[in-house]
């Protein structure tokens, strides 16, 4: 794509979200790995560790709620937000919504 085309769909991009009564940010959990956040299926993501239908299914959770919530409340295995800062995707969002 040539950058005149790329400025103009920016542009473009820009008039539509200011018309825009309310605007959504689709981002997937890679948004947050250049924070330090691993997502789920890149090379280094949580889903590679285990099986991610153990745990990510309605059936599991079904067969072992109890587990789920022990698993989920596991401070090992949470994200400690005071330890990561956010990313340009992250101000640059915040910045559209301004």
């Amino acid at each position: 794509m040539e950058l005149a085309d790329l400025e103009k769909r920016i542009e473009l991009a820009a008039k539509l979200i200011k018309k825009a009564r309310r605007i959504v940010a689709f981002t997937g959990a890679g948004i947050s790995t250049e924070s330090g956040i691993r997502d789920f299926r890149g090379p280094n993501g949580l889903w590679k560790q285990e099986d991610p239908m153990k745990w990510a299914h309605i059936n599991a959770f079904l067969e072992n709620p109890g587990g789920y919530w022990e698993r989920a409340a596991d401070p090992n295995r949470s994200i400690k937000f005071d330890e990561v800062e956010p990313n340009l995707g992250h101000k640059g969002l915040v910045e559209l919504e301004k």
